[in-house]
């Protein structure tokens, strides 16, 4: 909590030049509880911070924030009309710029009084946040902020973003420093980034999944994208880095991190060849250890993986010499891609100062995230999944292949892309379906302002004229479709949704839920059974 004249003396304002009702001693020790720039969160003693939104300007909204129990405005924009306030209203100019400084400032610098670990990629980058969550759980209080929602891990509440802006997530963090956090786990988006939500948050962690084609419709370009998600390793500060030296990006990084005396970097990778070859790239005079994380062993099954981790560090005094460890594992996940996943966890773990016993009990008790690669029926088995990029739905496809194919089973694909978003993406995944899948049903994902026609048009393109498609706009007859005609020893995969419980059309929102949906089918299934 600050005061008033605490929040003048870091502006560095004078105060003549701005509005006071009144020239009062008590106006300077007024009491500030909290910083808001939306309206409707505003709590009694807040501080509103008005600024331009996507379609209005937060001074719109002052009125509300001032029926809300608002006692100080900042704003870079007067009102339009005259009003007679009873509270201080400032005017900052650059408020925007300086809005990151000024959250980090009032509540007290939170992120150097917890540790947060920052998790970046197109693809995997949820599941493997709620890993390190659910390992790290074991001995000690984690939080979580992400695409799942925000909270002490366990009870979550929902987030409207994957990233919160950068007040509301200082916010965020002090709250949790309050509760005796002592880890955060946060999914940074490439809009967080771009965006400068992420502004003066100082990591423990960095770590990278996997970076595939995603959200062109905000960056432009592949490249710009790949830009964007370079910058949180390049520009950011943090006490190691972990990164994927399966994915261009993370190769890219490695070359470049390992070349600078200091930089403490990890990589994890499904083979080791891709160790060796990063070691072959260090620095000569490189004063900080280099470890690689990747599978001595590593086989599928029908119930998950299992296999042995191999961790090989290069010490400090002599880093031509290898010290290889290696870890047996055991889990419920499924697919190589979890199996990815799971090595940066691990790795995180290990960069944090986990020992082997912590780690390999937390990887035991590992559960498969809401929506990801979700099991919800025997026979047929029906899996969920948020695969809604080309890789990822590859991913996901061979994962089934990996884990569940026989001679006599058929893959059935339920997807769709969604509307006012990449299209460039459509036709490469109907692909994707065709190559992998063995019967596809296309369908709406979040139509959003487009015909749902032209999107299913547009998946159609990528595929083959003699490709076994049904089209079924109405996602609830899609999944019924699928699911009856699946014989028992067919696989079910609905993909893209995974845990959204929506679905967007014209500009509204309707209750959706694929597992929801799948249930009622399944229930009316049971019923025809029985009678």
């Amino acid at each position: 909590m600050k005061s008033f004249q605490e929040l003048v003396d870091f502006l560095a304002i004078d105060l003549q030049e701005h509005y006071l009702p009144q020239d009062n001693e008590a106006i300077l020790t007024q009491a500030l509880k909290n910083l808001f720039t939306n309206s409707s969160e505003m709590a009694q003693g807040g501080v509103f911070l008005a600024l331009a939104g996507t379609q209005k300007h937060g001074i719109e909204f002052l009125d509300q924030a001032l029926e809300k129990g608002a006692v100080c405005v900042i704003t870079d924009k007067m009102p339009a009309e005259p009003v007679a306030l009873q509270i201080p209203l400032l005017m900052i100019d650059d408020l925007a710029q300086r809005l990151a400084g000024l959250a980090d400032w009032f509540y007290q610098r939170p992120s150097q009084k917890i540790k947060v670990i920052g998790i970046t990629g197109t693809n995997g980058k949820t599941s493997t946040a709620h890993y390190i969550a659910q390992i790290f759980s074991q001995s000690y209080s984690v939080a979580i902020l992400g695409t799942l929602g925000n909270g002490v891990f366990g009870a979550l509440l929902p987030s409207a973003n994957t990233t919160l802006e950068v007040v509301s997530l200082n916010r965020k963090l002090y709250e949790f420093v309050q509760l005796g956090v002592d880890y955060v786990v946060m999914e940074v988006s490439s809009h967080a980034i771009a965006l400068g939500r992420i502004q003066n948050i100082r990591f423990e962690a960095l770590a990278l999944t996997q970076v595939t084609r995603d959200h062109l419709d905000f960056h432009e370009t592949e490249e710009a994208y790949r830009e964007t998600k370079a910058r949180l390793f390049l520009e950011f500060p943090a006490k190691f880095r972990v990164l994927n030296l399966s994915d261009e990006l993370g190769k890219s990084l490695m070359e470049t991190l390992v070349q600078s005396v200091g930089e403490k970097v990890f990589g994890y990778a499904l083979n080791d060849d891709l160790c060796n070859q990063a070691r072959m790239n260090l620095h000569p005079e490189l004063d900080a250890s280099f470890t690689c994380v990747t599978f001595q062993e590593l086989t599928l099954l029908p119930s998950g993986m299992e296999g042995e981790i191999s961790i090989s560090n290069l010490g400090e005094d002599n880093p031509s010499s290898t010290q290889i460890s290696q870890m047996p594992f055991l889990s419920n996940l499924m697919g190589s891609f979890n199996a990815e996943n799971l090595l940066c966890a691990v790795t995180v773990a290990l960069g944090c100062g986990l020992d082997f016993p912590a780690i390999e009990d937390g990887i035991k008790l590992l559960s498969p995230v809401s929506g990801r690669m979700e099991k919800v029926n025997e026979h047929p088995l029906i899996l969920i999944d948020y695969a809604h990029t080309p890789d990822a739905l590859d991913s996901a496809l061979n994962a089934v292949k990996q884990h569940f194919s026989t001679e006599d089973m058929k893959l059935w694909l339920v997807f769709g892309c969604g509307g006012d978003r990449d299209a460039g993406k459509r036709p490469l995944m109907g692909k994707v379906a065709e190559q992998l899948s063995d019967q596809i049903v296309i369908t709406d994902d979040n139509p959003r302002n487009e015909d749902p026609e032209q999107i299913a048009d547009q998946i159609r393109q990528g595929m083959s004229s003699s490709a076994d498609v049904e089209i079924i706009h109405d996602r609830a007859q899609a999944i019924e479709y699928a699911i009856r005609h699946a014989e028992p020893q067919d696989v079910v995969l609905i993909a893209g949704k995974g845990h959204e419980n929506y679905q967007e059309i014209q500009g509204q929102r309707y209750f959706m839920s694929d597992a929801v949906l799948t249930d009622l089918t399944l229930r009316d299934l049971e019923k025809e059974t029985n009678t």
